[in-house]
């Protein structure tokens, strides 16, 4: 291992060795090593190396809201000194120039930050389909010489901090086949526990970089969010196994367990985020499983008071996502509940979560991440269930529906397959679909659906038959309306618009003076 003063020389010193074509992986979210590739980047558009960037949810800067001064203050302090790859600032700056985007190097991912392709519309040829857990071997396959990521560091051991995920086995792949590993040794970055240690052998070149650490503020939750998390709560039992994303349906499920006194739950998730740490401060999580461990995850995203919590934490375990994603180790968990959400479904029940169609465009939007092996392994656990969550429709700003996310048909990329869905939540409730008929699913679809979008979807399942002709949508769905949501859900979503808070820590990144603005 040796030491660097700087990105440019240990990226010199890493060319030297593994020669001018350079295939790059860096960490999904939070540990991305984003100054050595844009060291890397630097290059090829010198046209010194040919550069191929292999990453996932590469994180922007968030945008504070539009018309708040004192937000916005804030938000440039506290993301001010956050390194982006900034090959993706510069292809924004060409779209929006109306230029094409650079092709210097080719930027390849397996999940987007969510909206990428229509922010830069054209990335997308390059994206590489791949489960969460077959990326590490694509990037092998497709020649992956160098990594490059964050690192935390504590009494002469490396650690992968937040990234566990697929890096230490691209980290031994690399090593293998004689390619080079690039640390940035980071202050910041929480030292986790459990099988996150990088074995000293297998590290080349290492910078000290104490930059910030990507925070995701939360954002406000409406009656949609609300409603739907208060109906996952009443699927998930006291004693479960819990998986969960990130965002506002997190925030929503996370919020509402605790609000209806789910407890004996135990956390395992390839993503950990700051909805775990308010349900184990709310009593919700408080089962340690057979290592003694509140907690397993792959990576985590969130919040400084996150990546507090989980440094040097023994009862937060991290580990690959060949365990925390594999149907061999989660059919073993008790009453495993796999949560997540989708963008589209049909009246089959088929479930299209990483893409859609916009006026005949096809937008890959982010990726399958591990879905899929949730849902299946979910349903091979011994009382678990996959729940996927989906928002009924597109609406205006005033909550008047738009466009059904409930299609006759879909066309477009199939995620989870009619035979793989089991619990299915709107904001209009919930149906169990494990094992259901044709006209079962038909009939959950309809009757979860928005009551603007109910008759032609009814006509649709009749012109296709998947119902017999006496069927008729019950008078108790025909009321599925914003309107009715406000009625039973807008005192809540009043009150608790952001209940698990604002994710930044206004203290560290505000004036006295700003603080008593907002």
């Amino acid at each position: 291992m040796i030491r660097c003063d700087s990105a440019h020389e240990a990226v010199s010193r890493a060319i030297e060795r593994v020669g001018s074509r350079i295939f790059a992986m860096s960490p999904i979210g939070v540990g991305s090593g984003n100054r050595f590739l844009n060291e890397l980047a630097q290059r090829a558009k010198r046209g010194d190396i040919s550069l191929s960037v292999f990453a996932a949810l590469t994180l922007d800067r968030p945008k504070p809201p539009e018309g708040n001064p004192v937000l916005a203050a804030s938000y440039r302090r506290l993301y001010g000194d956050y390194t982006t790859f900034h090959y993706l600032d510069e292809c924004a700056a060409a779209v929006a120039s109306g230029a094409p985007i650079p092709d210097y190097l080719t930027y390849h991912s397996y999940y987007y930050a969510p909206g990428l392709e229509r922010r830069i519309p054209g990335m997308q040829p390059d994206y590489l389909a791949a489960n969460f857990r077959d990326a590490s071997e694509c990037a092998r396959e497709r020649g992956m010489n160098m990594v490059v990521m964050k690192a935390s560091f504590l009494n002469g051991t490396f650690n992968c901090g937040t990234n566990v995920d697929i890096m230490l086995r691209a980290i031994r792949d690399v090593k293998k086949n004689g390619g080079a590993v690039l640390l940035l040794e980071n202050a910041r970055m929480p030292y986790t526990c459990g099988n996150a240690d990088i074995p000293a052998e297998c590290i080349d070149y290492v910078v000290r970089d104490d930059e910030p650490l990507f925070v995701m503020p939360h954002q406000p939750l409406t009656v949609l969010e609300h409603s739907i998390g208060s109906h996952v709560a009443e699927i998930v039992p006291d004693g479960a196994t819990l998986q969960l994303g990130i965002g506002q349906m997190s925030d929503a499920i996370s919020f509402w367990l605790a609000r209806r006194g789910r407890s004996d739950i135990n956390g395992y998730s390839e993503l950990i985020s700051p909805g775990f740490l308010y349900m184990i401060r709310n009593g919700v999580i408080t089962r340690h499983d057979e290592n003694n461990v509140l907690l397993t995850g792959a990576f985590i995203v969130g919040t400084d008071e996150l990546y507090r919590y989980v440094d040097e934490n023994p009862y937060v375990r991290m580990t690959e996502v060949h365990e925390t994603n594999n149907q061999k180790f989660i059919a073993r968990l008790p009453r495993f509940h796999g949560i997540n959400s989708t963008l589209q479904m049909d009246l089959f029940s088929q479930a299209s979560s990483e893409s859609f169609f916009l006026e005949g465009r096809f937008i890959q939007y982010t990726g399958i991440g591990g879905q899929f092996e949730f849902q299946e392994s979910a349903m091979k656990s011994e009382g678990g269930k996959s729940i996927l969550c989906l928002r009924s429709c597109l609406r205006n700003g005033d909550g008047s529906p738009v466009m059904s996310s409930i299609v006759p048909c879909l066309h477009n990329v199939v995620g989870v397959p009619r035979n793989k869905i089991d619990h299915i939540v709107t904001e209009y409730g919930w149906r169990c679909l494990r094992f259901a008929s044709i006209e079962e699913r038909a009939r959950a679809m309809i009757e979860l659906a928005d009551s603007a979008f109910q008759d032609d979807l009814l006509g649709a399942a009749r012109e296709m038959g998947l119902v017999r002709g006496g069927y008729r949508i019950p008078d108790e769905y025909r009321c599925n309306t914003y309107e009715s949501l406000l009625k039973r859900m807008g005192a809540v979503a009043r009150d608790y618009t952001l209940p698990l808070g604002s994710g930044i820590e206004f203290d560290h990144h505000t004036t006295p003076e700003e603080l008593a603005l907002m």
